[in-house]
């Protein structure tokens, strides 16, 4: 239908770590997931994206203020 974002109008299925590309178009990724397990992930792509931001860049996204994670 017009104007209905992916995955709108669906079921959404249950929680599913075999499964997390359907997990992501659903936008339940991270949902159901302990604090804990939670924040690993967020902290991984975090890592993650500044690590393709330096080697795609050459950039440094931290300052020489900012402990390494």
């Amino acid at each position: 239908m017009r104007g209905m974002s992916a995955g709108e109008g669906e079921a959404k299925p249950a929680r599913s770590d075999a499964k997390p590309f359907t997990a992501i178009y659903h936008n339940n990724f991270l949902h159901d997931r302990q604090e804990e397990e939670t924040f690993k992930i967020l902290i991984d792509v975090i890592r993650m994206r500044q690590e393709d931001h330096y080697n795609l860049e050459c950039k440094s996204t931290r300052s020489p203020s900012t402990p390494a994670l």
